[in-house]
């Protein structure tokens, strides 16, 4: 669990926007200015001394940026001590604001940090924001800027300057307050709440600012589920012992409920943000485990109770697991007064609060194998002793390297047998892979790199829907990522929604993989005797196709066929002279897509669509194959259809053909291709004959001592993914350079978006393999991906092998592959097979495989 809140980042710049597909991004409204401190009027405009002891003044020219006046901020004794102003009137809850300023130092002073800070005062709290931070010099102003959002309601609120450097003085000039006009959200995209409907429902963590403007309608329009971010904890409801605030998770909970939302509680046991006084005595000692179940019972009774039937799930103990320790649990405070006898009394009072709520723990980093094994085991104790525990909440913190994806799938299977349910509580995917790094703004190719993963993580998601009740992301947008201050302070992008609440590639890679096929095009109806053929253009992500006919334009129209799965369709028995209207729809796993248009056919009695060709034969040759057939009677040319998967779907390979043979060129030695003939007339074409198979004699596939092994990684042939996994044996003597090394994989790309491609593993490292995209003219391939390694991957030792490289492949624009007949790609090798489609090459000499003609 982390603390979730609103980053304000000093120097904001603008996040590059994803623009989605076939879409116009809502336009804002002009940005109003609030509030300006030019200081021209000659008088400090209610600047002030922040603490009292140090001096607020007038500068003249020479504390001026522009015009003739700027205000000196001198005699600080302390780091806290600056220029002060009062701005609670400027700011309205929930909405985002613009503050700059600039700032220049003394002459003779050394470069310093300078700060701009918020203090805010509810009651009798006070909390002190760092909002940005620049290095200020004597030779030239500096410009420091954030973005700040009131979060909750407050009784005073005032902006000051402050600086690391304690005694030094600084000018402050052309400071502004302007608020920020919110962007409509997308309001006709797909609610992902709608799109996963048949899955798991699909949450967000939020704060009370957010059920404001167009936050709100965001949330609203998008997610199933809530989970306040900060407003159940306990430094949140029960500051001092006895003395509870609802107020704000009062309001969290009556918003999610009065917009149908259901309500996940966050968190009733945790080392963080706990009070010190539940674990201490009035003389500062640790209480004994009987006064801090009291106290854990009572807060638990007060919590829990005041929102029985409000909220469906509550995450009863919070991050409870250290890896590190010999038993796995973490020696927090909880731990040292009671073991872990603790976890056990807050499920046991919840259970008692609210008997009809879901009771959950929850944890990071529950992809590492020990600290998976160590929760599992835990929760099965846990049940053993009769705990009313419910369910396991694994918050899947990542990145867009880290973890391998195989590892949270293998945490998953891990825990589905407990008997309990699993929900992935706190999603969010960083674009950093170190604290080191830092970006100004969210490029295409991390972007592309992110949305990659997200979808690959929700495939995992969906496998297993059985066993995942919920997907909560930490945050709807990336303006209120925690990610934005921890673990340092920049810039991230880690959300579906950026930072003007407009979706990116991430969520575009989400929702693309549950969409329905688009309608065929290209139907088209041809006449027969009482019978008419229709045929059209096949629809990217399409299963199969269901044709529906009717006697009056524009329907209705009846189904006269499902489950079709080539691009034809002879409807038969029809009666001659009447009118019939017909439109095909394309089918998938996630439903049904829209209807084509329409085409009409009148049948005729007069010249007959001629009978399938019979007796079809074909003979082998080298690269070739030699059709043969019986004439059908009537015909006036053959169409002659081929397919690489016994059955089809085929691909017609000549047309007008009209002779009773046919020798098809261009083939691949050692591929079996599956053959077709139809007759066709000007009354239209016959069925397909009966099917006829041949395999082109076997050429050269290289000598070497090398072997390339292949499997699918993903047999679905018609998604949005090429996932082709290798494995390159040394069978030889002598050890090989991998950066020797290339190896090629041939497919058909379905459009004209460039292509990405990913390493999600690789035994010699995911980092040393390097891939390139071409292409080629060449029959069931017009693109392949060459792999080659960097000199950091190593040799290849005799008798050793590289492990699995397992590649990842998607278009940029996320359009679906159909893979059926592509050159490389064979769906029934799930485990490695020496395999001769995929080549392989050795300083730029091919040593393995056959190359497609």
């Amino acid at each position: 669990m982390r603390k979730l809140g609103i980053a304000a980042l000093g120097v904001v710049l603008a996040a590059a926007v994803i623009v989605p597909p076939s879409s116009t991004l809502p336009v804002a409204h002009a940005d109003t200015v609030k509030l300006t401190s030019t200081f021209e009027d000659g008088t400090l405009q209610g600047w002030a001394p922040r603490i009292g002891s140090e001096s607020v003044t007038l500068a003249g020219t020479a504390g001026a940026r522009s015009g003739s006046q700027g205000m000196l901020v001198a005699n600080r004794t302390a780091t806290y001590q600056g220029a002060s102003k009062d701005v609670l009137s400027q700011f309205t809850l929930g909405t985002s604001y613009t503050v700059t300023g600039y700032v220049k130092l003394t002459s003779g002073t050394a470069n310093t940090n300078v700060t701009l800070s918020m203090q805010k005062t509810v009651g009798t709290t006070t909390t002190y924001e760092n909002l940005a931070t620049v290095s200020a010099s004597a030779s030239d102003w500096v410009k420091v800027e954030a973005t700040y959002r009131l979060s909750s309601a407050a009784d005073a609120l005032s902006i000051y300057f402050e600086s690391a450097g304690a005694t030094i003085s600084f000018y402050v000039d052309d400071f502004s307050i302007v608020e920020k006009s919110a962007t409509p959200i997308e309001a006709s995209i797909t609610p992902l709440k709608t799109a996963f409907a048949s899955y798991f429902p699909i949450g967000t963590a939020f704060t009370n600012d957010e059920m404001y403007g167009e936050n709100a309608n965001l949330m609203k329009k998008h997610f199933a589920s809530v989970t306040p971010g900060n407003a159940l904890k306990w430094d949140a409801t029960e500051p001092t012992e006895g003395s509870f605030n609802f107020t704000s998770s009062d309001e969290a909970v009556q918003f999610a409920v009065d917009n149908g939302m259901k309500v996940r509680g966050h968190t009733l046991v945790w080392h963080n943000q706990t009070p010190n006084w539940v674990f201490y005595d009035s003389n500062s000692q640790l209480v004994t485990k009987e006064v801090l179940y009291a106290r854990l019972k009572a807060h638990i009774d007060a919590v829990v109770g005041r929102y029985k039937g409000k909220i469906y799930a509550w995450d009863v103990a919070n991050e409870v697991i250290d890896e590190s320790q010999s038993d796995g649990m973490r020696r927090s405070l909880w731990y040292q007064i009671a073991g872990d006898e603790y976890i056990e009394k807050a499920f046991e009072y919840a259970h008692a609060a609210d008997p009809d709520a879901k009771l959950f723990i929850n944890d990071y980093n529950t992809h590492i194998p020990a600290k998976a094994q160590f929760l599992h085991d835990l929760v099965q104790r846990l049940k053993a002793k009769g705990v009313p525990i419910d369910g396991i909440g694994e918050q899947t913190h990542i990145n867009i390297d880290y973890p391998a994806l195989s590892q949270i799938e293998d945490s998953i299977v891990k825990f589905s047998d407990l008997g309990v349910t699993q929900e992935i509580t706190e999603l969010d995917m960083s674009i950093y892979t170190s604290s080191s790094q830092s970006y100004t703004s969210l490029s295409t190719t991390l972007a592309t790199q992110q949305a990659t993963r997200y979808a690959a993580l929700f495939e995992i998601f969906k496998k297993y829907k059985d066993q995942i009740s919920n997907v909560t992301f930490w945050g709807q947008d990336d303006a209120h990522s925690w990610l934005r201050t921890s673990p340092v302070t920049r810039l991230d992008w880690p959300l579906l929604f950026d930072d003007n609440l407009q979706s990116k590639s991430a969520y575009w890679s989400l929702v693309n993989a549950l969409t329905v096929p688009a309608a065929p095009t290209n139907v088209t109806a041809t006449a027969g005797n009482a019978q008419a053929v229709l045929s059209w253009t096949a629809s990217t992500g399409a299963t199969s196709y269901t044709i529906k006919r009717a006697t009056t334009s524009g329907g209705p129209y009846t189904n006269v066929a499902t489950g079709v799965t080539a691009t034809s369709y002879t409807n038969t028995g029809l009666t001659n002279g009447t009118t019939y209207y017909y439109v095909i729809s394309a089918v998938n796993a996630n439903g049904e897509g829209a209807n084509s248009t329409q085409a009409s056919v009148t049948p005729t009695s007069g010249t007959t669509v001629p009978a399938a060709p019979t007796s079809v034969a074909a003979a082998a040759g080298n690269t070739q194959a030699t059709l043969t057939w019986t004439a059908s009677s009537g015909a006036t040319s053959y169409n002659i259809k081929r397919a690489t998967t016994s059955g089809g779907t085929y691909t017609t390979v000549a047309t007008g053909v009209t002779t009773t043979s046919y020798t098809n060129t261009g083939l691949t030695n050692g591929t079996t291709y599956y053959y077709v003939v139809s007759a066709v007339n000007s009354a239209g074409e016959s069925a397909n004959s009966s099917q006829a198979s041949v395999t082109p004699t076997a050429g050269s596939t290289g000598t070497s001592s090398l072997v390339l092994q292949y499997r699918a990684g993903n047999t679905n042939a018609t998604d949005n993914a090429i996932q082709p996994f290798f494995n390159i044996k040394n069978t030889g003597t002598t050890a090989i350079n991998l950066s020797d090394l290339t190896i090629r994989y041939y497919f058909t790309k379905e459009g004209t978006a460039d292509m990405t491609s990913w390493i999600d593993y690789a035994q010699i490292g995911g980092s040393n393999v390097l891939r390139t995209f071409g292409t080629l003219s060449a029959t069931n391939a017009d693109t392949y991906v060459e792999l080659s390694f960097s000199s950091s991957a190593g040799t290849l030792q005799p008798g050793a092998q590289t492990g699995e490289i397992q590649l990842r492949m998607h278009k940029s624009d996320w359009s679906t592959f159909n893979e059926a007949n592509d050159y490389s790609f064979d769906a029934t090798k799930t485990t490695y097979t020496d395999w001769t489609k995929v080549t392989l090459y050795q300083s730029g000499v091919k040593v393995w495989g056959v190359e497609p003609s």
